[in-house]
């Protein structure tokens, strides 16, 4: 598989492994899982060689060879693929935002009308 296409096989990956775990071994695999992917992003990151970086294009700077002058946005919400692009990652954004009230009742919740011991305090843990 070329290395171009490699990235758009991540995603979704990622989100189907999430729900499976989430669904089979509970919730906490997801966070697992997610700390997983961090360290692997880390690793990937130190794999990275310093010499091919363009500190100067890396930080905002423009390839003087190629000067162009920015774009108003007008202009830009007339292209249609990135209109494209953007509605759904604005909806996808949308659709996160709605889901940490519901993220912070499952964290919440209360079992037997205690909270769970991973919740409470460390104070109050031992004192029963």
């Amino acid at each position: 598989m070329p290395t171009s296409r490699m990235p758009l096989a991540i995603p979704p990956t990622a989100a189907v492994l999430a729900g499976a775990m989430g669904q089979f071994l509970g919730y906490a695999w997801i966070f697992y899982l997610v700390s997983g992917f961090a360290v692997a992003s880390a690793i990937v990151v130190t794999m990275v060689n310093p010499q091919e970086i363009d500190h100067h294009r890396a930080r905002g700077g423009e390839d003087p060879a190629h000067h162009s002058a920015p774009i108003p946005v007008r202009e830009l919400l007339q292209k249609r693929d990135l209109v494209v692009f953007l509605a759904p990652v604005v909806l996808f954004h949308f659709g996160n935002a709605a889901m940490l009230p519901m993220a912070g009742q499952m964290l919440a919740k209360t079992i037997r009308g205690r909270t769970p011991s991973r919740c409470r305090p460390a104070s109050s843990r031992h004192s029963s």
